[in-house]
């Protein structure tokens, strides 16, 4: 009898945890589909992102969309809404979404209400609000000195080794889209730009160029600067394609590379509306009034993101999934707030946040730590944000706004403190620089690949090629840093088979006491991971949170499976421990199994030193 009660109390659990499961499940795609994750307390709202589902007589008709919110403003705000005016349809995105411009800025709370009574409508796949993004740098002073972030690891920890991939690279013939503030002209660069071929989403006008995105006060007559033009858009592409071997200036990544200026950041930053076009114009596909595209890219970079953490807006998601469709490869930046890239519920610094099709990308100093912290180990700002969404990491710099400094990221620039003026050099930090330099680098892999790699191939590359970090970091930011000759080489070989045991990428490496999340992954043999332990003191390695199954299975020295391990956990759920009472020194490596969503993995050791 005693047996039967046992079985019947774990029946029910396994009931208990499947109805949890379907329910977390069942909330997400509701938290999606009224993207309220989106929005941020203390902003206010003008406009919002609705997309009809295929069929329904708004999306045959954008006419008709007006009318359809029109009936939801006045249900959700009541009488006062119509001697407000009504919402008008500003426009039909690329991905089949429409803007509504609303009658009157709303608060969080009316903008909630709002979304959630025209998502009543079954007619309606998603509602947002237009999400302004923001450029992911802190501008410095002219004055230029040294690349060490290109350089090879003896000679800088925190190199990506570019000097040894360009004997067998240069990136010719391939497209780099790069999404920022547009560029300006400059003799270390302009050679390489399709700048009357660029489109500018801010004013909707054809051509690439950057007239300032300074911000200002004016008082009658009298106007004060309030901020000064970044040129960030011209940095950015300095890092992927300045002209190199030319007798001046700086290099850059992919020197034969074209880039294709795409502005969609102005004064104040950029709307999702834009980016959302931007993305899908840039890979080839069609925005009614934009001019085709003739120059469709092989890489998108976006050195742009949420200066708070919010949902991906829907209107991202949809772009992405057709720029992977077109197969072009996306390289996005991590961002500069020392936070978690993601949480459970997606929250985090778009774009990073948006999609596992992506490229995203943390940031490292000249001593191979994490972005933001100085070759001595003092932290200097928040930092690169961290993570298990972030995929690879590259040269962000110490994030110092001193004058000149040279451990950050050095590129063109322009001496404009409003308009263009003099073309010049700038040291920058910040993961919108490290993300050039892994677009860059995709552009040299593309242009000596025997076939047009696919973006998932490009990622499994990087990552497998990966240089392991020299120090140990206080937060996780990758698997490794780019090393661009590896990942040359390997895109010169024919693609690695995934069904192959040596196709299997490396284990990314746990770093003490530091959370790695959110993790998620299908049923498989599972993923690997490492720790390097001291000998000792006890050893806790930890997974929790989350939704599904998953189950630890650790190894000394040798790669755990189900069936052969040393220390193993395998209760149901995700809240799982090993703990390891005198650890050897040496290698830990933890394999986690089962299909999960949103995880947390820990390893932790008291040492000496702490």
């Amino acid at each position: 009898m005693t047996g039967k009660k046992i079985k019947l109390r774990a029946i029910t659990c396994a009931i208990a945890l499947s109805l949890a499961g379907t329910a977390f499940a069942a909330d997400r795609i509701e938290y999606e589909r009224i993207n309220l994750g989106a929005l941020v307390d203390g902003e206010s709202y003008g406009e919002l992102v609705v997309k009809y589902r295929e069929g329904t007589p708004q999306r045959q008709n954008p006419g008709s969309v007006a009318n359809a919110i029109g009936a939801s403003w006045t249900a959700a705000l009541g009488s006062g809404a119509a001697s407000a005016g009504q919402p008008l349809h500003v426009r039909r995105l690329g991905v089949g979404a429409d803007v509504i411009r609303l009658p009157k800025l709303l608060d969080v709370a009316e903008a909630r209400q709002l979304m959630r009574q025209i998502a009543a409508d079954p007619a309606v796949e998603y509602v947002e609000p237009v999400v302004r993004m923001e450029k992911f740098a802190v501008p410095d002073d002219p004055r230029w000195d040294e690349q060490w972030h290109y350089h090879a690891p003896e000679e800088s920890a925190g190199g990506i080794n570019l000097a040894a991939a360009l004997d067998h690279a240069d990136g010719s013939g391939v497209v780099v889209a790069v999404l920022d503030t547009g560029l300006t002209d400059h003799p270390d660069l302009s050679a390489n730009v399709l700048m009357d071929e660029g489109y500018d989403f801010v004013l909707r006008q054809p051509g690439g160029s950057d007239p300032g995105d300074f911000q200002e006060l004016c008082l009658g007559t009298f106007c004060f600067l309030i901020s000064p033009s970044s040129w960030h858009g011209t940095h950015v592409a300095g890092t992927v394609a300045a002209v190199t071997n030319d007798g001046i200036g700086v290099a850059g990544v992919a020197p034969n590379a074209v880039v294709l200026p795409v502005r969609v950041l102005g004064p104040g930053g950029g709307s999702s509306t834009d980016i959302s076009d931007a993305i899908l114009w840039s890979s080839g596909g069609e925005i009614d009034g934009v001019p085709a595209n003739e120059f469709p890219a092989d890489v998108i970079n976006m050195s742009l993101g949420s200066g708070s953490p919010v949902a991906c807006p829907n209107v991202y998601k949809d772009a992405l999934a057709e720029a992977h469709r077109r197969d072009v490869t996306v390289v996005v930046a991590a961002g500069n707030s020392g936070n978690n890239s993601a949480n459970e519920w997606g929250l985090g610094h778009t774009m990073g946040n948006c999609s596992e099709d992506i490229v995203v990308v943390g940031g490292t100093g000249p001593a191979g730590a994490r972005g933001g912290v100085a070759r001595d180990g003092t932290l200097l700002s928040r930092g690169s944000n961290h993570g298990g969404r972030i995929d690879i990491a590259a040269p962000y710099g110490i994030g110092t706004t001193v004058l000149g400094d040279p451990d950050n990221v050095l590129s063109t620039l322009n001496t404009g403190q409003r308009g263009p003026e003099e073309p010049t050099y700038e040291f920058y930090p910040g993961t919108s620089m490290a993300s050039p330099h892994v677009a860059g680098a995709v552009a040299l892999m593309q242009s000596v690949a025997p076939n047009r790699l696919s973006p998932d191939q490009v990622k499994q590359i990087l990552k497998s090629t990966a240089r392991p970090f020299p120090v140990e970091l206080d937060k996780p930011v990758g698997i490794g840093i780019l090393d661009a000759e590896a990942a040359v080489l390997a895109a010169m070989q024919p693609p690695c088979d995934q069904t192959d045991e040596g196709c299997a990428l490396p284990p990314q490496q746990l770093f003490n006491a530091a959370p790695l999340m959110p993790l998620s992954a299908d049923a498989d043999d599972g993923v690997l991971y490492s720790f390097e332990a001291t000998a000792g003191s006890m050893l806790n390695i930890m997974a929790s949170g989350g939704a599904g199954d998953a189950s630890l299975y650790v190894g000394f020295g040798t790669e755990p499976t189900a069936d052969a391990y040393d220390f193993r956990s395998v209760r149901p759920g995700n809240n799982e421990v090993v703990r390891i009472a005198a650890p050897q020194a040496g290698t830990y490596f933890i394999r986690v199994t089962g299909e999960y969503e949103g995880i947390t993995l820990r390893a932790q050791q008291a040492r000496a030193d702490d």
